[in-house]
């Protein structure tokens, strides 16, 4: 049987429905955190647009082990209950909701941010890239207030013109920044995963950009333009 062949597809479908995962996807961040290490010494991990659960299933499960460990799930949707799991229904554009996490943390140091989130699909490839641009772009400042130093963070977005910015954007707070096409991926599909390691506070990101939206994509766009020119 080939690698990409419908059959391959639909191994992963039925393995996590035999494992008890909400969906496939499960096997991507598996192999994501295998590749990268991204759990080691982490207790902590906030999980963005959650919805179904599954990456969140996978990170109770791996971290289960450590008595004191926390997967706190964000989403719009209401996920339902998830052993080991701490549910925030709200919009990570939205500063409450970073407050609600901030909550929900209880003062836990955050080690790994992690994002699985899709837009609403138009059917044009430039028009969704972008809107999935925007995604990635409020998980990464939801990130930045919350990772302590040295923390990961990894999301999924769509592969295209956008590429190179994503990565100058994330190589402003992360030292390391990769990217990789899980094998459980389609491989019709676009999608592929950016990770971001060791992070750093950036000290030119004011509390004031972090608490505006906009202001955090205009200064990170910026940023990106002026270390282009030099590049």
């Amino acid at each position: 049987m080939g690698r990409f062949s419908k059959g391959y597809r639909d191994f992963f479908a039925v393995k996590a429905k035999i494992e008890g995962y909400r969906a496939r996807s499960a096997y991507k961040l598996t192999e994501v955190i295998d590749k990268f290490n991204l759990l080691e010494d982490v207790t902590a991990v906030v999980d963005l647009c959650a919805a179904p659960g599954s990456w969140s299933q996978v990170l109770a499960r791996r971290l289960s082990d450590h008595p004191s460990a926390m997967v706190v799930a964000v989403d719009l949707q209401k996920i339902g209950q998830l052993r080991g799991v701490t549910v925030v229904t709200g919009d990570i554009c939205s500063t409450a909701t970073h407050s609600d996490i901030i909550s929900a943390l209880g003062g836990r140091s955050v080690k790994l941010v992690t994002c699985d989130g899709a837009p609403d699909m138009t059917g044009c490839r430039a028009i969704d890239q972008e809107l999935q641009l925007e995604l990635v772009l409020a998980a990464l400042r939801t990130a930045v207030k919350l990772l302590a130093p040295g923390g990961r963070f990894v999301s999924k977005f769509f592969h295209g013109s956008c590429s190179l910015a994503l990565s100058e954007a994330l190589s402003l707070f992360f030292e390391h920044v990769s990217l990789i096409k899980p094998e459980a991926s389609r491989p019709q599909s676009t999608e592929i995963f950016i990770v971001g390691l060791n992070f750093q506070k950036n000290v030119a990101v004011s509390d004031e950009a972090l608490a505006d939206g906009c202001k955090f994509k205009q200064l990170v766009q910026n940023s990106i333009v002026f270390r282009s020119a030099y590049l």
